[in-house]
């Protein structure tokens, strides 16, 4: 069976080499049609290894091209984000591309089977398909390609399904609401065997990164805007939302200690341009605590703290379906030859 289903991603990215020419090529290798890539810096190096490839849709954000949107290039990235995937949705509509998945250059959507496929089986009524997260778990210090190399991911599924601003149906919402208790449960049992990484006294918390999931909208829908993380629907509007059962965002919000130490210090020193009001009481908490472990020289100590698990935590996060292995055909990082 053909499958004509015709899939796009959107995404701002500003990251190291190696990392955006991964990123690209799982999702080309995975079938997405089209990559919309809007660099922040525009004299990145990855854009001359790339540039030839006609699937590509490539963007240097200089001055002018902010200048257009009204703002600068000292803008929140939030900001830069939301008016690049909204441009990038428009684009894909008029194009004739049916799907547009918004994601970060450190989240790639996975699942049992083709990625490109499972939007072929999304029923039509179905304008926003949300992906649940799980959270990139490292077990070292460095890594040469975290995305092939990282194999753990905390798993996260009491996404909630109720907000005014789109429909899911009953039944939808049934099953997601059935999937959340048993995540709950799931981790209450893990926290009453022991378990340091699924306790209740950070509240709701499980994850060090965001647990709101990333989306792909139907560019048929009426959208006024592609947000970072869900789509924000024109006036009078209402698309049906359905989170995906089988089909994951992992989020590999730390790539090895450099990595996670270089980003919270660009967060804490306002360098990246992030905007932390956006941020849970939690997160904030990491930032506190992030702080206080810089000033003493021992943020290794809170990085092994925060992630490494020892044979215990892994036993029991993983009997308990908190915790999954998952392996990268190490292809899917690779550039295709017969593109």
């Amino acid at each position: 069976m053909i499958n004509n289903t015709s899939v796009a991603t959107v995404t701002t990215l500003k990251a190291p080499l190696e990392e955006t020419l991964s990123f690209i090529h799982y999702y080309l290798n995975s079938g997405i049609d089209r990559m919309y890539l809007f660099f922040d810096d525009p004299d990145d190096p990855a854009i001359s290894q790339i540039e030839h490839d006609e699937r590509l849709t490539i963007y240097r954000c200089d001055e002018a091209h902010w200048s257009d949107f009204g703002i600068s290039s000292e803008s929140t990235i939030q900001d830069k984000q939301e008016k690049n995937a909204t441009l990038a949705f428009q684009m894909a509509g008029k194009s004739g591309i049916e799907w547009l998945l918004h994601v970060d250059h450190d989240e790639l959507i996975y699942g049992p089977g083709s990625l490109k496929g499972y939007f072929s089986t999304v029923p039509s009524e179905i304008e926003i398909l949300r992906f649940p997260v799980m959270e990139a778990i490292p077990q070292q210090d460095a890594y040469t390609n975290a995305f092939a190399e990282i194999s753990l991911f905390k798993v996260y599924d009491a996404l909630p399904v109720s907000d005014d601003r789109f429909f899911t149906s009953p039944k939808n919402k049934a099953i997601q609401y059935e999937k959340a208790k048993w995540w709950y449960r799931r981790r209450k049992v893990a926290d009453l065997l022991g378990s340091n990484h699924a306790k209740y006294h950070t509240g709701r918390i499980f994850l060090h990164g965001h647990q709101v999931g990333k989306s792909a909208t139907r560019t048929s829908a009426k959208i006024s805007s592609i947000k970072c993380h869900l789509p924000e629907p024109a006036e009078h509007s209402v698309p049906e939302m359905k989170v995906s059962e089988r089909f994951y965002v992992l989020h590999y919000d730390c790539m090895g200690f450099e990595s996670w130490k270089n980003k919270w210090t660009s967060r804490l020193t306002g360098a990246s341009n992030f905007d932390t009001r956006q941020f849970s009481a939690y997160r904030n908490s990491i930032l506190e605590d992030f702080k206080k472990h810089s000033d003493e020289g021992s943020l290794l100590d809170l990085y092994k703290n925060f992630y490494h698990l020892n044979s215990f935590e892994k036993f029991l996060l993983r009997s308990t379906g908190l915790l999954k292995k998952i392996r990268h055909n190490p292809a899917l990082f690779k550039i295709d030859s017969t593109k």
